[in-house]
């Protein structure tokens, strides 16, 4: 019953006919296709659509296990050795104070209330605002692949720190907005990797507040948490872990290949810095992903300067953006105005987000 209120999964049959003339350009367009010809030709001929749909917030994901083995199609993550040195040495040219602004913090600017400093990172004002309050979180290291739980906990710490530094400024500005790409492939600004950070004053940015409005519709409506229903739907099927009191997620519904969600109630509980460290390491070892994007976003503050606990949880989702060293564009009008088509299956990750959260536990 809550699976349907919130998720409808259609599988289609679609078929097509190869002609001789085409066969041996088809072999060539699917060389990544590990099995032989005959079942290349079978499976080219009788796909399975997948399509799965929230009912809830409107978002769209398809699935089709052939097209990941076209060209461009979604595998690439860096999982080979030569092409991951490459893309370390890559990552680390044009660092040191001298070739890069944020190597340097005196070559960055300043909010007018100052820094925020932490172990790992510091603030800068973004140059260039698209919101009155408008930052950066910047850290010390410059290669984005180089992050470890500590880096990820301490950018947490900043960022709820700038937050209150900016409401207690300007207490009509309470929504707390965080994005981030790492590498060019991300299209990334510098390889240097920095997150974006905007406190807003009539709503969040349009993605998360989509989300809030059709959660806060869906629990007038049944009076049950959206949020809640998702994370128990996830744990039903097999696609969540819990951290503390966080949850970690492999989202079933993603905009991206290898999306993976993290919702806690609290932002300020180790447990969600934790979590975010757990789906953004995994990723990284585990998968190989060597560029991504992710939106973090807090509950609003109040007149306290402290988050309003309750009806929206702090939310991190992080996408994988494919092969560093890969010059094509991964998004395009399907992304932009049509729906996503996703090249990985959503099970892939969980046994790595288990053994790694397993890790975790036994260091603390």
């Amino acid at each position: 019953m809550v699976f349907e209120r919130i998720y409808t999964i259609r599988t289609d049959s679609a078929r097509l006919l190869i002609p001789p003339e085409f066969r041996a350009r088809a072999e060539s367009i699917f060389s990544a296709y590990g099995g032989t010809r005959e079942d290349l030709l079978r499976d080219l001929e009788n796909q399975s659509v997948v399509e799965v749909f929230n009912r809830v917030t409107g978002e769209m994901a398809l699935f089709n296990d052939i097209r990941r083995f076209r060209p461009g199609g979604g595998t690439g993550t860096g999982s080979d050795a030569k092409e991951r040195s490459i893309v370390a040495k890559l990552y680390k040219e044009g660092s040191g104070a001298e070739l890069c602004d944020f190597c340097n913090e005196k070559r960055t600017a300043r909010d007018v209330f100052g820094r925020i400093d932490g172990k790992h990172s510091y603030t800068a004002a973004n140059v260039a605002k698209l919101s009155k309050w408008h930052s950066l979180i910047i850290t010390k290291v410059h290669d984005p692949l180089s992050l470890d739980e500590d880096t990820i906990a301490d950018i947490i710490d900043v960022s709820h720190r700038w937050f209150k530094r900016a409401h207690r400024e300007d207490p009509l500005y309470i929504y707390p907005n965080i994005i981030c790409d790492a590498g060019k492939r991300a299209s990334a600004s510098q390889v240097h990797f920095h997150l974006q950070m905007a406190l807003t004053r009539d709503h969040y940015f349009s993605g998360t507040e989509q989300l809030r409005r059709a959660a806060a519709q869906y629990s007038a409506h049944h009076g049950t948490s959206y949020w809640e229903d998702v994370i128990r739907l996830h744990e039903m099927i097999g696609l969540s872990v819990t951290v503390g009191e966080s949850v970690v997620f492999s989202n079933m519904c993603p905009r991206k290949e290898r999306e993976i969600c993290v919702l806690s109630r609290n932002p300020e509980d180790t447990s969600f810095a934790r979590a975010v460290a757990l789906a953004l390491l995994t990723l990284r070892d585990a998968a190989g992903v060597q560029s991504f994007s992710f939106a973090i976003s807090y509950p609003p503050l109040n007149a306290a300067n402290n988050y309003s606990l309750g009806e929206l949880p702090a939310i991190f989702r992080v996408i994988d953006r494919g092969s560093a060293l890969d010059t094509r564009s991964d998004t395009g009008a399907l992304e932009y105005f049509g729906s996503p088509y996703i090249a990985a299956d959503p099970y892939a990750i969980i046994p790595h987000l288990i053994a790694a959260n397993n890790r975790f536990a036994l260091h603390k």
